[in-house]
């Protein structure tokens, strides 16, 4: 009896394990959980510029940044709106294609990186597909650039796995024209964490914002060399080449690079010619 026990415990097993294996949206969230996060502020985001007026196709896929969203780990795209923009019309579509979409979450953040905004995916309208366009999730909204110049697409975890159903477009004619319903499946779509996006950005009234400075802007700006920090490195470049430690000099070399310390190349350079 036991050795029965045993077996149908390692068959449900199995077939948990095989479950997950062909299960995609599955693997892929299991996979996102393993990478690490791009950023640990917002302001670190890489922002993608837009123009005063713009139509673009992309997708959030597993190549692209992986952010944190309160305890939500998902793959994003990050915007900037035009400093020249001030009030825009904004649409957005999440399309349903190849079985999957996702659910998006939309934040807006303010010129200080502050959360101002969030939308969620109760707030977009269902709509479905037509000649030119896939079924999707839509929204359109009217966005003051100089106040929330910057926002991010992504999704929750409480969404992945979730399963949308869209009404099939002959039974939406059928009850449009009172015809008889007829017998086709409606299209079932599973809420992913990649997908494909479509943006439309039209500016309505022209601003004039100052660009705020990300995280890596102001690390740049705010570097300046102390005199000493200066001395310090050309002091010790000289004395590892006198003492024919090259490596130890390289690796001075590096660091005074990287600390912005001008001269230091040519300092090493000199040490070595005059040897």
């Amino acid at each position: 009896m036991r050795r029965v026990f045993l077996a149908l415990l390692s068959g449900f097993s199995l077939a948990g394990c095989s479950s997950l294996a062909t299960d995609p949206y599955a693997q892929s969230a299991q996979y996102l959980q393993s990478i690490p996060v791009c950023c640990e502020h917002i302001n670190e985001f890489k922002w993608s510029q837009l123009t005063e007026n713009e139509k673009l196709n992309f997708e959030i896929s597993e190549a692209s940044s992986v952010g944190l969203f309160g305890r939500d780990k998902s793959y994003f795209s990050a915007f900037e709106l035009s400093p020249k923009s001030g009030t825009v019309a904004l649409i957005l579509r999440s399309k349903m294609a190849e079985g999957h979409v996702i659910a998006p979450y939309v934040q807006f953040f303010d010129q200080k990186f502050q959360l101002q905004k969030e939308i969620a995916p109760q707030d977009f309208l269902i709509k479905h597909s037509d000649a030119l366009t896939y079924n999707r999730f839509e929204i359109q909204l009217d966005i003051d650039a100089q106040n929330t110049p910057y926002f991010v697409i992504f999704t929750r975890d409480q969404s992945v796995g979730k399963k949308i159903s869209v009404p099939h477009p002959a039974r939406l004619r059928a009850q449009q024209s009172g015809e008889p319903m007829p017998m086709v499946t409606d299209p079932i779509y599973v809420s992913a964490n990649t997908g494909q996006f479509e943006l439309t950005v039209t500016t309505r009234t022209f601003s004039n914002r100052a660009v705020a400075k990300t995280s890596s802007d102001q690390a740049q700006s705010a570097i300046k060399v102390q005199p000493d920090t200066q001395s310090y490195y050309f002091n010790a470049i000289e004395q590892a080449v006198a003492a024919n430690n090259l490596p130890k000099a390289l690796s001075l070399l590096d660091e005074a690079k990287a600390l912005g310390v001008e001269g230091a190349q040519e300092v090493f350079i000199k040490a070595v010619n005059s040897k």
